[in-house]
């Protein structure tokens, strides 16, 4: 959980496959917008889309598509010890 001044600081939020209650109801008090719709908008994203609040967008919450990068995202286990068999 992110405190409240944190998004406080922030202009523009951009979310992506944000679920967490309380941090909606944050969310939503930082960018000026009912949390309600923040809740409904931010819980129903489709992959590769997110929910744009603030100045950006005036504070008007828009869903924006996300292009998929050509490269992997997530993180990788590498081995540290090679077998000496």
């Amino acid at each position: 959980t992110i405190r409240e001044n944190i998004y406080r600081q922030a202009d523009n939020i951009f979310l992506f496959n944000f679920t967490n209650e309380h941090d909606l109801e944050v969310v939503s008090r930082a960018a000026r917008v009912d949390a309600e719709t923040v809740k409904s908008i931010a819980k129903d994203l489709p992959p590769h889309h997110c929910l744009v609040l603030g100045k950006v967008v005036k504070d008007f919450p828009m869903v924006v598509k996300v292009k998929a990068l050509d490269i992997k995202t997530m993180g990788e286990t590498r081995l540290f010890f090679k077998d000496m068999n």
